[in-house]
């Protein structure tokens, strides 16, 4: 997008037109779709960079949360919090393309089966299904958590096991099945 030409045709626009634009530029901002593709491809402790309007440049900072359509973030250089809209962050040099797995429905899960999901931080999440709701499953993670979660955003996992102790990995390896 050349943005001197859109510039350009934005000076000769009246007050009402800019106004207009400017609501409509904020739905889209705030476009539940939009938001998902940004805010899948950030994590907490992950460096970023955004634009700051009081520098007039983008500076470089850490996610410490990510909220429904903004990121609290931590300046790297003064260590100050700032929440913003996710509109506001500069793309990834390289953005990874999510790996989606189908949902499988509700009559495929059962009690004991070994799923996945990512909170709401973007975090891998790792338990066992411990009840079945109509719209929700019961999920206990490793360190005694429980979990409600949509059975829409679960995925099956397996965990892999080495033949014996001396193959063992020192951490647990899984895999999406």
């Amino acid at each position: 997008m050349d943005w001197n030409v859109l510039v350009a045709e934005l000076e000769g626009l009246t007050l009402f037109e800019l106004g207009s634009l400017r609501r409509l530029v904020s739905e889209l901002c705030d476009d539940p779709k939009r938001v998902a593709q940004a805010r899948i491809q950030l994590r907490p402790g992950m460096e970023v960079e955004y634009w700051h309007s009081q520098s007039r440049g983008y500076v470089k900072a850490t996610v410490v949360e990510l909220q429904r359509t903004t990121v609290l973030v931590q300046h790297v250089e003064d260590k100050e919090k700032w929440t913003i809209h996710l509109s506001l962050l500069a793309p990834p040099a390289t953005t990874p393309v999510p790996r989606t797995v189908p949902s499988l429905p509700k009559s495929e899960w059962r009690v004991g089966d070994m799923v996945g999901f990512k909170d709401r931080q973007n975090r891998d999440r790792i338990g066992t299904i411990q009840k079945k709701n109509p719209r929700r499953a019961e999920i206990r993670l490793k360190n005694g958590d429980i979990w409600q979660v949509h059975y829409e955003y679960l995925v099956r996992i397996q965990e892999l096991d080495a033949k014996n102790e001396e193959d063992r990995p020192p951490f647990i390896e899984y895999k999406v099945l």
